[in-house]
């Protein structure tokens, strides 16, 4: 009889341990989430949505970029051209069905020229320019540095 009482005493010790180190690990796990949620509300308050803009406004914020870091710019530039393509794709799309609405053979529709479009290639290409010339720079240094490490061993 002793037995079974110190055997039952001592599962229910571990028992209030298991149930303190449970609510340890939950208490843990919620301020864990808690920091994940905040995180997650600094990165959403500083990007824009850019699907809620339209073609000119997303030109205009690519334009923006440029005179930001060209290493810190890469996700905004991928996020602004998906939702431009996206828009003109739209609205190539809907030229192309009132084209053959009117009755117009569907393989001679021609898209517009957007003058947005080309905007934004235009300030596509000095975003790839500026690249360009940071990577150069950036290798003129690892340059500069070999060449130091390789002059203090010599």
């Amino acid at each position: 009889m002793n037995m079974e009482l110190r055997e039952e005493s001592l599962t229910n010790e571990n028992l209030e341990k298991d149930v303190t180190l449970n609510e340890a690990a939950e208490n843990a796990a919620e301020s864990v989430n808690v920091k994940a949620e905040n995180v997650s509300e600094v990165v959403t308050e500083n990007k824009p949505d850019y699907s809620a803009m339209n073609k000119s406004e997303l030109v205009d914020a690519m334009v923006a970029l440029l005179d930001e870091p060209v290493e810190t710019v890469r996700e905004a530039v991928s996020h602004i051209k998906m939702a431009f393509y996206t828009l003109h794709k739209a609205e190539t799309e809907a030229a192309k069905v009132a084209w053959v609405a009117e009755g117009n053979d569907e393989a001679a529709f021609e898209a517009p020229e957007d003058a947005e479009e080309l905007r934004l290639k235009d300030v596509l290409n000095q975003l790839k320019e500026k690249r360009a010339e940071f990577n150069n720079e950036q290798e003129a240094i690892r340059k500069e540095n070999l060449a130091k490490k390789r002059a203090k061993t010599a």
